[in-house]
């Protein structure tokens, strides 16, 4: 399956050759066009405008959702992007539908297939303080990660920073390198939001644990106690 990236600093999409047309793998587009989920964002497509296929990867075959061209051209088109509360996003979703209509299609209308800028023309990527995406984790994800400080513990625990505070490999193209730091893809947010998720429902599973265990070992010394008398 020969599958070509559409990608630039910012955004990142999927995409397959279907005859002479082509189709769109939903993740992706999701991110780009500010939606939380990709099953949200299909709902409105007819059924013959997105589909689903088995690709493989590193851990396996998995069931991938994908939009026709049709369907993409759809999706890009009505996202009503003055119509998102949400500042950082409508930013966002105006950035990928210019990115879009302006450098992907005209390429693929005039190469057959997306060139991206020459280095020399390539805009610096949209980054994020670690203070700047902590907010915007609590804002839009609803994850209580208070500052800076806690979000590098959480994502050290999350398996995405090396204890020394640095990304590891499979999660480096989450990051920008500036300087000694590390800045945050504003891209990264929606796949940093999966990961401390992951983190937090471990950690509500092992105190609920804790909890039924505490639970259970005052019952048996009750029933103990019960049976001294």
């Amino acid at each position: 399956m020969n599958i070509e990236r559409f990608t630039n600093a910012e955004f990142d999409i999927e995409v397959l050759p279907r005859g002479t047309s082509f189709i769109v793998l939903a993740p992706g587009l999701a991110r780009g066009l500010g939606h939380r989920h990709a099953n949200h964002m299909l709902a409105s497509l007819p059924d013959e405008e997105k589909g689903y296929r088995i690709v493989g990867t590193p851990g396996g075959d998995q069931r991938i959702t994908y939009v026709t061209e049709p369907g993409f051209y759809r999706l890009v088109g009505q996202r009503q992007a003055a119509r998102i509360k949400d500042t950082f996003i409508r930013d966002q979703v105006e950035r990928f539908q210019h990115w879009v209509f302006h450098e992907v299609l005209p390429s693929l209308r005039e190469h057959g297939h997306y060139t991206p800028p020459v280095p020399g023309n390539l805009a610096e990527p949209v980054v994020l303080t670690w203070e700047s995406a902590a907010a915007h984790l609590r804002q839009r994800y609803g994850l209580p990660v208070e500052d800076a400080v806690e979000l590098r513990e959480r994502l050290t625990d999350a398996g995405v920073l090396k204890l020394t505070g640095t990304p590891r490999k499979e999660f480096r193209d989450l990051f920008w390198p500036a300087g000694r730091r590390f800045d945050i893809h504003a891209h990264a947010l929606p796949i940093l939001a999966g990961r401390l998720t992951q983190v937090l429902y471990r950690l509500a599973e092992a105190q609920a644990g804790v909890q039924t265990a505490l639970e259970l070992d005052a019952i048996g010394r009750a029933a103990l106690e019960g049976g001294r008398q």
